[in-house]
């Protein structure tokens, strides 16, 4: 489990990123001059707080794929990086379906092919960021090897 938090982090951190980036369009669009500093700020709240929700969701849910992505690159021994990005959109792709199931507003006209067609690259997105960050820090061969 050495190196889990960063799998975490990278998940989260481009999960928030996203919130960030989808409200900011929204705040950048219709507001201007001090609501606009004022909105800019809360959209940072908000993208912190569902950064910090989803590394908890993810802390819980990810542990099982990255042990068995981890036992497969020693068995197999690898250290490549398209082995572990492989796995991080394999493992965000599989995580996307329980999102599939939660209940969607009434105001959301988009039809389930649609839905599915944005959730799932975003979710093997995360997941590759996860993965990278992962293996950046804790798998690569260090300069010195």
């Amino acid at each position: 489990m050495a190196g889990y938090h960063w799998v975490i982090t990278g998940a989260a951190g481009a999960f928030a990123a996203v919130v960030a980036l989808d409200f900011g369009v929204d705040v950048w669009a219709t507001h201007s001059g001090i609501g606009f500093l004022s909105e800019i700020a809360g959209v940072a709240l908000v993208s912190v707080l569902f950064g910090a929700y989803s590394w908890i969701i993810a802390f819980v849910t990810v542990s099982p794929f990255f042990l068995l992505t981890i036992s497969l690159a020693r068995a197999l021994d690898t250290r490549s990086l398209v082995y572990f990005i492989t796995c991080g959109a394999l493992t965000g792709a599989l995580l996307s379906v329980p999102i599939l199931f939660l209940p969607h507003e009434a105001s959301d006209q988009r039809s389930l092919v649609e839905i599915i067609m944005w959730v799932v690259p975003s979710c093997a997105m995360y997941g590759i960021s996860g993965a990278w960050l992962f293996w950046w820090k804790v798998v690569r061969p260090k300069p010195s090897e």
